[in-house]
């Protein structure tokens, strides 16, 4: 699973990055983008072997989302 992640991680961002080029309203494109830098985040700890933690949802209404990096 540790070669997995990462893959199936840079598709979602390459979606999320072809879904951004569609859009046209402001809101989207700002959370599109959000959605985007934080993915990379994600990226490169799962590639540096960061501990595993939490990801805390940045909306109006937090929520920890059940996603975790794994080493």
């Amino acid at each position: 699973m540790g070669h997995r992640l990462p893959t199936i991680l840079g598709k979602a961002i390459d979606d999320v990055i072809r879904t951004l080029n569609e859009q046209s309203g402001e809101d989207e494109i700002v959370d599109l983008v959000r959605c985007v830098d934080r993915m990379k985040v994600l990226m490169t700890e799962l590639s540096e072997s960061a501990k595993l933690r939490p990801i805390i949802d940045g909306s109006s209404n937090p929520t920890v989302v059940p996603v975790f990096v794994i080493r």
